[in-house]
C-alpha cells in the first residue's frame, strides 16, 4: 500500500511540474506578443505624425499659392494682368537685322536711330531675352503632308505617261509632253523627300537654339488715382489697354528708325512666352499648341484620331486600287491591239489577195470582162502555188525536227 501511495504521489508531482512548465511557457509567449504590439504601436505613431505633416504640406500648396508663385493673374486682351487687376503688361517682340554685316553708313543710321529711341523714352521699359530650343515638329508635319500630295501627283503622272505611251497612233509630241511632266513631278518629289529627311536629321540635334528679344511695358491705372476712383474693373482694363497700345505703337515707330521691326504679342503669344519661361525643359516635348488644344485624354493618348486613321487608310486603298485598275486597262488595250496586229500580219497575204480581187471587180468596166477573168485565174494560180510552197516548208520543218530529235536521242 505504501509503495502504491508513493507511486501515485510521484505521478502527481510530475503532472504538477508539467502544468507549471506549460503555464510558464504561456506567460512567456504572452509577454513576447505584448512586447511586439507595443513596438508596433511605437513604429506606427511616427508614421501617423508624418502623414499628418504631409497633409499639412499638401494643404499649403494650393491654387492660390501657385498663382502667387507665377506672379501674374491671367492673360487677356493682349495683356498680362498682375496684382489682382491693378497692373497690366504689354510685350513687343523685336526682330532686327545683322549689325555686323551692315555698311558704315548703315551702322551710323542704326546708332543714331537707337539714340533717338533712348531719348524718346518717357516711361520705364524692360528688355527681356528668351532662349528657346528650336522646335521644328510643326514644320516636319507640314512637309510630310505636302510630300504625300507630291507622291500622289508623281504616281498620277506616271500612270498618264504609261497610258499615252501605249496608245497607238498618238503623236510623238504628246508622248514627249507626258514624259517631261513625269520627270518634273518625280524630281520635285525626290527633292521634297530629301528636304524632309534632312529636316528630321536636324531635329535630332538638341543643341539648336534661338534667341527671341522682347520689350515689356507695364502700366498701372492706380498711378492716376483721381481718374480711377470712379471706374470699375472693365473700365480700368480698357484704360490700361489704350495707354499701353499707344506706348507700344510709339516705340515700334521709333524702333523702325534703328532697323528693328516690332510686333505687339497677342494673348496666345503671351501665353507661349510665359509657358516657355516657366517650363524650359518641357517646352520641346509638350509645346504650347498642344497645351492650349489638349483635352484630358490627350495627356495620355497622343496618337492620331481613329477616324482620321480609317480615312487615310481608305484613301490609300482607293489610290492603290485605282492605280492597279489603270495598269490593267492599259495592258488590256495593249494586248488587244497586239493581237489584232498579229492577226493582220499572219493574214497579210490573204488580205492582199482579197484587196486585189476587190480592185479588179471595181475596175471591171475599164479592163473588160475577158481580162478580168484571166486576172482572176492568174490570181488563183498564184494562191495555189503559195499554198503548195507553205506545205512543202512545213514538211521540211517536220522532217528536220524529226532528224534533230533522233540525233539528240
Amino acid at each position: 500500500m505504501e509503495n502504491s501511495a508513493n507511486q501515485l504521489a510521484s505521478i502527481l508531482n510530475i503532472v504538477l511540474a508539467v502544468m507549471i512548465g506549460i503555464l510558464v511557457i504561456l506567460i512567456v509567449v504572452l509577454a513576447v506578443i505584448k512586447i511586439k504590439e507595443i513596438a508596433k504601436k511605437k513604429k506606427e505613431e511616427p508614421e501617423k505624425t508624418k502623414k499628418g505633416q504631409n497633409k499639412k504640406i499638401d494643404e499649403v500648396y494650393q491654387k492660390e499659392s501657385v498663382y502667387d508663385f507665377m506672379d501674374f493673374d491671367t492673360v487677356e486682351d493682349n495683356m498680362i494682368v498682375r496684382k489682382k487687376g491693378t497692373r497690366f503688361v504689354m510685350v513687343i517682340k523685336c526682330t532686327g537685322s545683322n549689325y555686323d554685316l551692315a555698311s558704315e553708313d548703315e551702322k551710323l543710321a542704326i546708332e543714331s536711330g537707337f539714340i533717338k529711341f533712348l531719348n524718346s523714352l518717357k516711361f520705364p521699359i524692360q528688355i527681356y531675352i528668351q532662349t528657346r530650343k528650336f522646335n521644328i515638329d510643326n514644320s516636319i508635319r507640314e512637309y510630310k503632308e505636302k510630300l504625300n500630295k507630291l507622291s500622289l501627283q508623281a504616281e498620277k503622272a506616271r500612270t498618264e505617261y504609261e497610258v499615252v505611251r501605249r496608245t497607238p497612233n498618238i503623236p510623238e509630241s504628246k508622248i514627249k509632253e507626258a514624259y517631261m511632266e513625269l520627270r518634273r513631278t518625280s524630281n520635285i518629289y525626290e527633292y521634297a523627300k530629301d528636304v524632309v529627311a534632312n529636316t528630321e536629321r536636324i531635329r535630332t540635334n538638341r543643341n539648336i537654339m534661338k534667341k527671341e528679344h522682347y520689350i515689356a511695358i507695364s502700366y498701372s491705372p492706380l498711378e492716376e488715382v483721381n481718374s480711377v476712383e470712379m471706374l470699375d474693373k472693365e473700365e480700368i482694363k480698357d484704360k490700361a489697354f489704350s495707354e499701353l497700345y499707344i506706348r507700344c505703337q510709339s516705340l515700334i515707330r521709333v524702333l523702325n528708325s534703328c532697323d528693328v521691326n516690332g510686333k505687339i504679342l497677342n494673348s496666345t503669344e503671351l501665353a507661349e512666352l510665359l509657358y516657355v519661361a516657366y517650363n524650359r525643359e518641357q517646352y520641346e516635348v509638350y509645346g504650347i499648341d498642344k497645351v492650349l488644344n489638349s483635352n484630358y485624354n490627350q495627356l495620355y493618348v497622343t496618337s492620331e484620331d481613329i477616324l482620321d486613321k480609317k480615312m487615310n487608310r481608305l484613301n490609300e486603298k482607293v489610290r492603290i486600287e485605282a492605280t492597279r485598275q489603270a495598269n490593267e486597262l492599259v495592258n488590256k488595250v495593249k494586248s488587244e491591239k497586239e493581237k489584232e496586229l498579229k492577226e493582220r500580219e499572219d493574214n497579210i497575204d490573204k488580205m492582199i489577195k482579197q484587196m486585189t480581187q476587190m480592185i479588179l471587180e471595181q475596175n471591171k468596166n475599164n479592163i473588160g470582162e475577158d481580162i478580168l477573168q484571166r486576172a482572176k485565174q492568174a490570181l488563183e494560180k498564184e494562191t495555189a502555188k503559195e499554198k503548195e510552197g507553205k506545205n512543202e516548208e512545213e514538211k521540211t520543218k517536220g522532217t528536220r525536227s524529226k532528224r534533230e530529235s533522233r540525233k539528240n536521242a
